[in-house]
């Protein structure tokens, strides 16, 4: 989503206003921007994507997703000298805090919390790319995971 001239209004985070015209945007690319939001912040900034996209566009994110079976690898491992990237505090139901000292440090989702963030939205997820960070990365190219979410047709 880019336009020459176009701001985005922040008062508060919890405020932003996406300046562009409705369902004109068929393309949102964000990169390590969700890596550093909190929930509530980050399920204010989905909700403005859908009222800006036309239908069946597309948002091409970076994150970073936990899922159970990642969190004792990690612990075990310390997050493979990857920047020590364990996500070892809880902060609430699904989020995880990479540094609880850095409030702007590594944030990730559970795939069941970004999920239901997406769908709040009015969005819907369609692929998930495990990033290089992890054990299981299929995505060499980046070292987060990639989410592709998609605005319904309809």
């Amino acid at each position: 989503m880019w336009r020459t001239g176009s701001t985005i209004r922040a008062e508060g985070i919890d405020t932003y206003e996406f300046l562009f015209d409705d369902r004109l945007q068929g393309l949102t690319f964000l990169y390590s921007v969700f890596t550093h939001m909190f929930s509530g912040d980050a399920a204010r900034y989905l909700s403005e994507f859908s009222p800006v996209m036309r239908p069946g566009g597309c948002v091409l994110a970076s994150m970073f997703i936990m899922d159970r079976g990642l969190i004792p690898y990690l612990q075990s491992n310390g997050g493979e000298g990857r920047r020590a990237l364990t996500f070892p505090h809880a902060v609430e139901e699904g989020v995880f805090h990479n540094d609880a000292n850095l409030v702007s440090g590594a944030i990730a989702y559970s795939l069941d919390r970004i999920g239901a963030m997406v769908r709040s939205a009015s969005l819907v997820p369609e692929r998930f790319v495990r990033g290089r960070w992890r054990k299981d990365g299929e995505f060499d190219v980046n070292v987060h995971d990639l989410v592709i979410l998609r605005k319904p047709a309809f």
